[in-house]
């Protein structure tokens, strides 16, 4: 092959790759942006932590009124958390907006024992137990 034909080969080959990586990382990583609301009540729900499944490090919260922004790699998973909601995951596609509907926990209490240096259930405390009622309370602080 002559001179000028090798390098004009090697310019095509050059400007060929540079093209297909300059795709590649423009592909890699997408903005979304979306709207947690609460399932029950179509509420916005405020202080939900929004993080990647791959890197928990990457994240972000939602704001008061449920509306969040987040950058992840393309092809993610987001991971929804709040206290009293269930974790809910949502892999990414093609939308650029989330409508993310969280349930609410149906978690009950069992009876609490506050003790002078922490909290036990009442049945596995070793010491007796008093109930003390709330009319009771305001008697006593009359």
């Amino acid at each position: 092959m002559s001179k000028p034909k090798n390098l004009l080969l090697k310019c095509i080959i050059l400007i060929v790759a540079a093209t297909l990586t300059f795709n590649v990382n423009a592909q890699q990583s997408v903005t979304l942006s979306g709207k947690v609301t609460d399932s029950s009540t179509s509420n916005e729900i405020g202080g939900v932590a929004v993080t990647v499944k791959s890197n928990s490090k990457k994240g972000t919260v939602t704001d008061v009124n449920g509306n969040f922004k987040i950058t992840v790699p393309q092809g993610s998973v987001l991971v929804f958390s709040s206290v009293n909601y269930k974790t809910l995951e949502v892999p990414t596609g093609n939308d650029m907006f989330l409508n993310v509907t969280l349930a609410p926990a149906s978690s009950e209490l069992n009876e609490v024992v506050v003790i002078g240096y922490g909290t036990r259930k009442k049945k596995i405390s070793p010491v007796p137990c008093q109930q003390c009622h709330q009319k009771r309370l305001k008697r006593a602080l009359r």
